[in-house]
């Protein structure tokens, strides 16, 4: 079941959120390059990769957009297939030189598709995660998310996990 109408919408959004929010004068900006495994509510999808840009937007809070990629082969007999997330919002973390935990709230699309189907669905993402510096510039960073996904049919439960590299700019 194929329903674009939203697509356009939420890419469009979060960009307007990451290209026009307010910086303070000393705005940072952030890039996360990680390994993403998705839980969905019968299966692991390890296979994964995860980017998001972040930008200050206050001394605790970042405006940010992500896009995330799982995979899954299919089991035998069975065809595989992917499930893309675009979204954005807020995250709040305490600003210091050493490690620091952070919460998020990101809202956006998670397109679904296999051989037979295509959805595009809303999506809410509530996260919580911790990056630690290795460097003036770099750290890493893990996070766990709760994505709940609201097909037409029925809310889907699912759980993504991200560790990563993050670089940290003016």
């Amino acid at each position: 079941m194929i329903r674009t109408g939203r697509l356009p919408v939420s890419i469009l959004m979060c960009a307007f959120v990451l290209v026009f929010a307010p910086a303070p004068a000393h705005s940072q900006t952030s890039v996360t390059v990680g390994y993403q495994a998705l839980h969905l509510p019968d299966n692991w999808v390890s296979a994964g990769v995860n980017f998001d840009v972040a930008r200050d937007i206050s001394r605790r809070w970042d405006v940010v957009g992500e896009f995330g990629l799982a995979h899954d082969n299919g089991a035998k007999g069975t065809s595989g297939f992917n499930i893309f997330n675009i979204d954005g919002g807020v995250r709040w973390s305490p600003r210091r030189s050493g490690p620091a935990a952070f919460a998020q709230l990101l809202a956006g699309m998670q397109i679904s598709t296999a051989s037979i189907d295509t959805d595009y669905v809303f999506i809410l993402q509530p996260g919580v995660g911790f990056h630690a510096p290795i460097g003036d510039r770099w750290g890493l960073s893990a996070q766990v998310d709760y994505c709940p996904s609201f097909y037409r049919e029925e809310l889907v439960n699912e759980v993504r996990v991200v560790i990563g590299a993050r670089w940290i700019g003016n």
